[in-house]
Formats: C-alpha cells, structure tokens, sequence
C-alpha cells in the first residue's frame, strides 16, 4: 500500500463519519429549499472527497485537513447546541442524553474544533507563504521558461524562416542551376552546330578546291570572293590577282571577260548555262560551259566546266556513228552489186542494141521513132538505178527535209526487186496516202532497205511461201511503215537481242551484227522507233513509226522562164568536162538556141579563155584532170567575181561527201549526171531572168 493511502486514512474516517451525520439529518428534509442545500452539500462532500482523494498529501503539508476536520467538529457541535430549537433535530438527538449532548458541543465543538482549525492555519499560513514565494519562484521560471520557449520559438521562426528562404533560395538554386543546364546544353548543341558547319564548309572548301570545275563567286558589291584553283588552270590567271576585284577588272585581257560580264548582268533567277567554243586561253583552244545564278540576297556564283575532251568525245562518236552508218550502206551494197549490174545490163543492152541497127543501115520513121523512145526508157531506166544506188551509197551530214514516204519506201524495194523477182519471192506493196513530213529520206532509205534485204535473205532459202508485204499508212500522229515477210520468224528467245549492236545470225562474214541497231538509232534520232512484232501466218513483222512534223518546209519551186532562140541568141557560153561526149552533147543542144559555144577539157584551159573575155555562163564539171572545177571556182572569185557569180556545176559523183557539201556551200546552181536537157533549160533560163 502506497503512502497516499495510509496518510490519508484518519481524514477519511472523520470524512465518512460526517457524511453519514449529514446524511441522517437530511432524511428528515421535506422542503424543497432544504433538498437543494442537501444536493449542495453533497456535491461539496464529493468534491472534498476527490481534493483528499487525489490532492491528499499536498493538502496535508500545507494543513488543510486539519483545517477541514477542526471545521467539521464546530459544525457537529453547533448542530448539538442548537438542536433544541431544531425539532427534526431534536427529534434526532433524543436518543442522546444531555450530559453527552453537552460534552460534545463543549469539547468537540467549541476545544477540539478550534484546536484543529488552529493549528490547520499554523501549518498553512507557512505553507501558503512559501507557496508564493514558490509560485513566483515557479513564475519566474515559468516565465523564464516562456521567455526561453519564446526564445526557442523565435530561433524555430528564424530557423524555419531560414530553411524557407534556404528552400527559396535552394528552389532557385535549382532553377538556375536548371537554367545555366539548359544553357550549357543550348552552348553545347550550338557548339556542336558551329562545329558541324565548320566541318562542312571546310569539306566544301576542299571539294570547291578539288573539283575539276572553275568556281567563282562575288559579293553583292560585285567584287570576286572566291576562285578556286581549278577557274586559275582554266583562264590561266593567278587567284591572287582575280579576288577582290570586279569581274570586267580581273578579266581585262582574258577571252571570257565579255561572257562573264553579260552572265553576272543577269537578275535573279535560277541557273543558266552557256557554251563557249574554241575559246583561247592561256594559248589553249577550250571548249567551256558557264553555269551562272544570281541568289536573291545578290550572290552571283559562275561554275566554268572545260568540256574540251567531252566535245572532242562527242565529235568522234558522231563520226564513229558514220562511219557505222556508212560501213553498213557498204555491206549492204556488196549484195547489191550483182544485182544492179543485171539491172543496169538490161536497160544498156536495148541502147547498145538500137545504137548497133541504127548505124548499119537507116531505119523507116515508124522503127526510128520506137527505137529513139525504147533508148530514152532504157537510159531513164538505167538513171533511176543508179541514182538510187548513189543516193543509197553516198555518205553525207544528216538533213531534215521535207519527204515522201511512200516515195522512200519504194525506192528502197526497187533496189531488191530484181533479186527478190529471180528467188520467186512475191512483193506485195500496200501504200495509202499519207502527209509528207521532215526528216532526213537517205538514212530512211538506210533502214528501210536493210529490213527488205533482210526479208529477202530470209525468204530466198525458204521452202515455203515466200511472201515480202511493205505496208505504209496514217497511224495518229505517226506513219507506219511495215515490212513483213513469210519466213520462220525470229525466235523467242533472241528476240530481246536482235537490235543489241553486234548480234547477228547470219553465217560469219555474212552480215555486221549492226544493221537494225543503227536502223533503230536512226528511227530514234527522227523521233520515232522500231519494233517487232508476230503475225498470226508466222513471220516477222517489223514496224517503223515516223513523226509527223507539223512544220513542214516544203521546198521553194522557182518558175521557170520560157526559152526562146530570141532570149539566147547570141548569148555566150563555155562548157568545162573532160568528157567528150558530154561536150558534144551539150554543145549541140545549145547550137539549137544560136548561143555562141565554147569548150576545153580541163580548169587550166578554161582560165586562159576566161582571162581573154567574160562569158555569160560557165558551166563547169567538178571532177577534172589537172585543174578541177572547185579549184578554178575558188581561183574565179579571187580573180573575177563577176564571172564566178555567173558559173554553174554539173558533176556525176554526188554520192561523195566532199563534193555534196561544197556544192550545197556554194550556193551556185547544178546538174547531177546524167541530166536531162529540161535540167539545163532550168538554168539557161535563170541566166535570162537574171540577165
């Protein structure tokens, strides 16, 4: 048992016997006034019994229960001495004898009482004293400790207000740490960009200085900025003096000073290109092409590319192309040969012949008048095979004109219908009408005979029918030629290589592998193509496709001027041709208009006479021994122009390519041998019209 409970055991005891006292005499309460201060009284002993109960040793120090029990004590006897005149009360004591009533209003409640109410205050007063002084005490520490909480409160304060600002200033700590990150990695991806650029223009820096091509560029002000060391081996000036100076002052004295000039006038605008041919520099002959643009913020750039070597290139692949070409029409014409020699000996046979019976003796009218008629065909005959022989043969620059191809077409199966008519091969032709238009009809010819030869070679050995159909019509905007013949056919398996250069067939030394290859790159260069295609009947179809060109020039028709022996009598004339035959012949016809006829065999003798008087026309053989008509031409416009613009050519070997060029560069009429007399009226009369 714990000390509280021990001390507290005497107070306790009276505490209990005074309730049970207080209780008794409330028993005997009816009123209701009496009641409540029996419910007051109650809760002052309740409240008493837990100030004991729980603050019990405190109060006991300080004197409070003796103070409470000497009260107690005045209380019971006040009640024994006024019970008389109480009756509930004296009803109550009457068990209690007076001398016992007397005692113990007498010595409990008048001595012992006041005793313990005494000696509660001796022993409270002291306490309540020193209670002060400890509740100041206490005060001063409470205070003291409020003043330090206050003090701990203000450093907590301080402290949270630092931490705050520290969290402040740490929250923008992080956000320029975060800031200076952002930008140290906006430097670094900057940095990196400068390098990336740095690399690059230093890589187009080493590729402007290693390209084989002649850069320049200038600034806005139009001085040069920039030259590569290619434009110096190109123009042959120093890269020291072209920067820093405009485009007319850095290329005084070079040939490209005006092209550049007028490239750099240029406004803005994408790329244009240029070419400058045989362009001396630094005693060189160039061939440049000048690519030059002006940007919108004024940057004008000029790229120079020397294409001597690819000009050059080109040249002698167009000449290799001709030479294909012409090598082709060579070995075509090998087949020919025979051919166009039985051609030739039919028709010469009929003028030998009636040439022959006409001499021995003299014919009647009716057989004169039919032989004269039977040579003139037979001539005319032997003209139109030889013409397409040499038109076939002759190797020249390609020329657009305006063509017929229907008339090509039949040339081109006139060169093999004797050999195709001795093979029993049946040439079935299907011509509709169809419009002239531009193209060059000497390589048509090229290909459209090679495909008829190569129909025949097929079709001479062939068992079966043997059938040749040329076809020409109006597909669209194009005309189709077909050849077609009866033969095998081509295999399916080569058909993608008949046209590959090279690829042949036929036994070796029989053909060049290159016929429909330049067949096909001819189509192309005209526009069109060259295919082929099966026939339901087996064969091979092959069709061409020609353009039709709108612009069509037809060739100029001069009028020519009636003849009559008034207009050329008396006019003169000097026939130049070392054969003599030719010179008879004309000098006969032109007796007929009473022109005054001269003639030599050879330019040298013409000159003399030329030198002794003025002709008022010449017409002059190109071929000749000794001085040919192109020398003595060239020598009369040094000489006498006057009598060169009066001379007019004839010549039988139109087939070469020199002769055809310096004919066409003339500008002088001429004949092709043979002629017809209406050919030479042609010119005798431009000679009246002009005159």
């Amino acid at each position: 048992m714990d000390r509280s409970s021990t001390d507290a055991g005497p107070a306790q005891l009276v505490l209990i016997t005074s309730i049970i006292v207080l209780l008794t005499f409330s028993t005997h309460l009816s009123s209701s006034l009496l009641a409540i201060a029996q419910a007051g009284v109650l809760v002052l002993l309740f409240g008493y019994v837990l100030i004991l109960g729980r603050r019990y040793q405190t109060l006991w120090s300080h004197g409070w229960t003796y103070i409470v029990i000497g009260f107690n004590l005045v209380t019971f006897g006040g009640i024994i001495d006024i019970s008389p005149h109480v009756p509930f009360l004296q009803s109550a004591l009457t068990a209690v004898q007076s001398p016992f009533k007397a005692l113990l209003a007498q010595v409990l409640g008048k001595m012992v009482g006041p005793l313990l109410v005494a000696y509660g205050f001796y022993r409270w007063v002291p306490s309540f004293l020193e209670s002060r002084v400890v509740i100041e005490r206490m005060a001063e520490q409470l205070q003291l400790k409020l003043r330090t909480q206050a003090e701990v409160l203000a450093q907590t304060q301080e402290t949270l207000r630092l931490q705050q600002a520290n969290l402040e200033s740490s929250q923008v700590i992080e956000r320029m740490a975060e800031q200076l990150q952002m930008k140290l990695k906006t430097q670094a991806e900057v940095l990196a960009q400068t390098q990336e650029m740095l690399r690059l223009q230093q890589l187009n820096q080493a590729v402007i200085e290693t390209v084989p091509l002649g850069i320049l560029a200038t600034g806005v002000e139009g001085t040069i900025t920039h030259a590569n060391a290619a434009l110096s081996a190109i123009t042959g000036l120093a890269t020291t003096d072209i920067l820093g100076r405009p485009i007319p002052e850095a290329f005084e004295r070079s040939t490209l000073r005006e092209t550049l000039d007028e490239a750099s006038r240029e406004q803005h605008g994408g790329p244009r290109s240029t070419e400058a041919h045989d362009v001396c520099l630094a005693g060189v002959p160039r061939d440049l092409k000048i690519t030059a643009a002006r940007s919108a913020d004024g940057v004008f750039v000029c790229v120079i590319e020397d294409i001597t070597a690819r000009v050059a290139a080109a040249k002698a692949e167009k000449h290799y192309q001709v030479q294909l070409l012409q090598n082709e029409k060579l070995s075509s014409i090998g087949g020919l040969v025979s051919g166009v020699a039985h051609e030739l000996n039919n028709p010469l046979t009929i003028v030998v012949g009636y040439a022959d019976l006409l001499t021995r003796r003299p014919p009647p009218q009716v057989l004169l008048d039919k032989a004269l008629a039977d040579i003139k065909r037979a001539a005319m005959r032997c003209e139109k095979i030889v013409a397409g022989l040499l038109i076939f043969a002759q190797q020249r620059a390609p020329e657009r004109t305006s063509i017929d191809v229907a008339e090509v077409l039949e040339e081109a199966v006139l060169l093999r219908s004797y050999q195709c008519k001795v093979h029993d091969i049946e040439v079935v032709r299907d011509y509709r009408t169809v419009p002239r238009t531009m193209g060059d009809g000497h390589q048509l010819l090229q290909v459209l005979f090679n495909l008829i030869n190569n129909a025949y070679q097929v079709l001479q050995d062939h068992t079966g029918l043997r059938r040749l159909t040329v076809s020409c019509c109006q597909a669209g905007g194009t005309i189709r030629i077909g050849v077609a013949d009866s033969g095998p056919g081509v295999p399916a398996e080569i058909s993608g290589k008949i046209f590959d250069p090279f690829f042949t067939t036929k036994p070796l030394g029989m053909g060049t592998g290159l016929g429909l290859s330049v067949s096909l790159g001819i189509l192309k260069a005209h526009g069109g193509d060259l295919r082929l295609e099966y026939t339901q009947g087996g064969g091979a179809l092959f069709v061409c496709d020609v353009p039709i060109t709108d612009q069509v020039v037809l060739a100029a028709v001069r009028p020519v001027s009636l003849l009559s022996d008034y207009a050329l009598a008396g006019r003169s004339i000097l026939i130049v041709d070392d054969e003599e035959g030719v010179l008879g012949l004309c000098r006969s016809y032109l007796c007929v208009y009473k022109m005054a006829v001269d003639y030599c065999a050879n330019g040298a003798e013409a000159l003399e006479m030329i030198r002794k008087r003025l002709y008022d026309l010449v017409l002059l053989d190109v071929r000749m021994p000794e001085l040919g008509g192109r020398e003595m031409y060239d020598l009369l416009r040094v000489e006498n122009p006057q009598q060169a613009s009066r001379v007019a050519f004839m010549t039988g070997d139109s087939s070469d390519e020199s002769t055809w060029r310096f004919l066409q560069e003339s500008g002088r009429p001429y004949l092709l041998k043979p002629f017809r007399m209406g050919c030479l009226d042609k010119i005798l009369g431009e000679l009246t019209s002009s005159s």
